[in-house]
C-alpha cells in the first residue's frame, strides 16, 4: 500500500453498473466526472490507455444515458481472481 493519501478532484459516487472495453467487461464500484474504479478479470498496468462504455439507467428522466469514455489506468489491485482498476476519465461522450 502506498504511504501517501490519494487526492481526488471530484467526489466519487458508489454505483455498480456493467462496463465494457476492448477485449473485456467489468463492473464499476464508483464513478466521478474525472475517474472510475471497476473490477474485471482482465489485467491492466498503470499508464495503460483505455476506452470504455457504460450506461446510467436512472441518470435522467428521459431514459438511460450511454457514455463513451477515454482515460488512463492509475493503479491496479489484485482482488482474488479479479483486478480492481482505477482509471481517469479524460474524455466523455454521450452516445444517445
Amino acid at each position: 500500500m502506498d504511504n501517501y493519501p490519494i487526492k481526488r478532484s471530484t467526489e466519487r459516487i458508489p454505483i455498480e453498473v456493467p462496463l465494457t472495453f476492448d477485449h473485456g467487461t467489468g463492473v464499476t464500484r464508483d464513478i466521478s466526472f474525472s475517474g472510475v474504479y471497476f473490477k474485471t478479470k482482465k489485467p491492466f498496468s498503470p499508464g495503460d490507455y483505455m476506452r470504455f462504455n457504460f450506461e446510467l439507467e436512472f441518470a435522467v428522466s428521459q431514459g438511460p444515458v450511454n457514455l463513451d469514455c477515454q482515460g488512463y489506468v492509475l493503479r491496479v489491485e489484485k482482488i482474488g481472481d479479479q483486478y480492481g482498476v482505477a482509471s481517469t476519465i479524460d474524455e466523455m461522450t454521450y452516445l444517445n
